[in-house]
């Protein structure tokens, strides 16, 4: 916990629908996006190690990178104007005035935003083309895109002290709109789901930090298979997201060996057909789908992270690709609300 920051302890909440009930699936939603009003989700996880950091360092301002519709963005300048350091953000594309919502809550909390080209926004990665941007901030603290380093990484273990599988008996009588199941998220439940199927772990994945973070943490709690973890991607970039969660863990593993270097065996994939045309992007069906959702969950969901998240949960169901008896945990990981689209 930040000195000046407030954070609630993320509940389960029960999604009933008639397709559950027809295939045999228990869905849960792990409600991280409930944790705080504006640094809710994965983000204070992946930037909590940074923070700390940051308070160690004292820099003269924190900077990143993020699009016009940034939670990362949104979640930094709150922190930065809750925790009282300077943020800069360097936005992809143009700088529309009026602000959309995520720039203009950005800016209000005392975020200073540049605009940078699409082709030098590529370029965030050149250590000669960083140091040409920032020459003029002086001593900084340089955040990547997305908050995603290994800070990050690690701070979104901690994601899976909060992972519970309810039995029936846990969520009996919550139905869509009727409220909440509330307890204590700290401790692992060992019972699998009513019919003994499989337990899944789903999540939308922008960057690869999150899930791979939940990965090292399944392994160092000793889950091994008793867990499949399965990463929705966002992004229209094949192969992206498992390459990346590989580079993570493999970064994990050379800071902090697991045990006798051999890692247990933690079943993952990455289902990249739901991204709905890439990041940002939409197609009439998800559209669709979020309308389809909200008639028997009052959970928020945006048309960036985990609208798609869901989608791709209920086709996989459909399709049988998530058997009949498997208790499935969702992880909510935020999102502005008011999204409408990201460039």
């Amino acid at each position: 916990m930040q000195p000046g920051l407030n954070l609630a302890a993320p509940t389960i909440e029960a999604i009933h629908c008639d397709l559950l009930r027809r295939h045999g699936v228990e869905l849960n939603v792990l409600r991280l996006d409930r944790i705080h009003a504006s640094v809710h989700g994965n983000k204070w996880f992946k930037l909590k190690g940074n923070i700390e950091q940051i308070r160690l360092l004292g820099p003269n301002r924190v900077v990143s990178f993020g699009g016009a519709y940034s939670n990362h963005v949104y979640a930094l300048a709150a922190l930065g104007k809750i925790l009282s350091f300077k943020t800069t953000g360097f936005i992809r594309g143009g700088i529309v005035r009026p602000l959309n919502p995520v720039l203009a809550f950005a800016e209000n909390a005392g975020m200073q935003l540049i605009a940078i080209g699409r082709g030098d926004y590529r370029r965030k990665h050149e250590a000669e083309f960083l140091r040409e941007l920032l020459v003029d901030f002086g001593d900084c603290y340089l955040l990547p895109e997305g908050g995603s380093n290994l800070l990050a990484v690690e701070g979104c273990t901690e994601i899976v002290d909060f992972l519970q599988w309810p039995s029936n008996a846990d969520v009996a009588g919550i139905d869509s709109g009727e409220g909440e199941a509330v307890r204590e998220n700290s401790a692992r439940v060992e019972e699998k789901s009513e019919a003994g199927g499989r337990r899944f772990l789903a999540l939308s994945c922008g960057t690869g930090a999150t899930i791979a973070g939940i990965i090292a943490g399944l392994e160092r709690q000793g889950y091994g298979s008793e867990v499949s973890v399965i990463g929705l991607s966002v992004l229209k970039a094949e192969g992206y997201i498992a390459k990346q969660v590989q580079y993570w863990l493999g970064r994990l593993d050379a800071q902090q060996p697991l045990g006798n270097g051999q890692r247990s065996a933690v079943n993952w994939c990455i289902a990249e057909d739901y991204h709905c045309g890439g990041y940002g992007k939409s197609r009439p069906e998800l559209t669709a789908f979020m309308a389809e959702f909200a008639g028997y969950s009052q959970i928020p969901i945006e048309p960036v992270y985990t609208a798609k998240l869901f989608l791709g949960i209920f086709d996989m169901i459909r399709r049988g690709v998530i058997p009949r008896g498997s208790a499935i945990l969702a992880i909510h990981t935020g999102g502005v609300m008011f999204t409408q689209g990201a460039a």
